[in-house]
């Protein structure tokens, strides 16, 4: 590749950092011009040759800019990085659905997936059953980024139907007027029962 159609593609990928999956697959091999790729979107490692989506720097350097670009990485290495508690409680920080790729024990730490429903409701897809179950879990879900609609796709059968949960799922206009009209009907039925 001349240096002049290196310049294309680089300039390509600073206005639309996925032009790297249209990089010819000699170029996709190449591990600076992978490494450019991957600080713009780290998506771009899908794109990857397979060897490079192979090494460890390579997949951690991915996962620093966009977190889901684990998923790319081979199952063995992806095993072994959703081991590393370190590097998922960062991960969920910037993108809570990266629980998908922790190991089951943390799938099953509370505070990891505290995190991920904290920064994104639909992480509680990820959980550990136990933990669809968990009140506190269910309810930062509902609080969590993304609003708490994934709480009624993910919780356990019986927190769905719990009225603190159901109350916390809903909007903040919805559930004032809520409060207010269960404020209301409590204070009638109170002046009523009074009389």
């Amino acid at each position: 590749m001349t240096a002049a159609e290196h310049d294309i593609i680089k300039a390509a990928m600073d206005q639309f950092p996925l032009a790297f999956e249209h990089a010819n697959p000699q170029r996709r091999s190449e591990r600076k011009f992978l490494k450019h790729a991957v600080s713009l979107d780290g998506m771009n490692l899908y794109f990857a040759s397979k060897e490079l989506r192979a090494d460890q720097l390579t997949v951690e350097a991915a996962i620093q800019q966009n977190p889901l670009a684990l998923g790319a990485a081979p199952e063995k290495l992806r095993t072994s990085l959703g081991s590393d508690r370190a590097l998922m409680e960062a991960a969920v920080n910037v993108n809570g659905r990266a629980l998908q790729y922790a190991s089951a024990a943390l799938k099953a730490d509370k505070a990891l997936v505290m995190a991920a429903v904290a920064q994104d409701s639909f992480a509680l897809e990820f959980a550990a059953d136990f933990l669809k179950n968990d009140k506190e879990v269910v309810l930062a879900a509902a609080q969590g980024g993304r609003g708490g609609g994934a709480v009624h796709m993910f919780a356990s059968k019986h927190l769905r139907k719990d009225d603190d949960v159901d109350l916390a799922c809903m909007p903040p206009t919805v559930r004032y007027a809520t409060l207010a009209a269960r404020t209301a009907f409590e204070n009638s039925r109170s002046n009523n029962q009074g009389s």
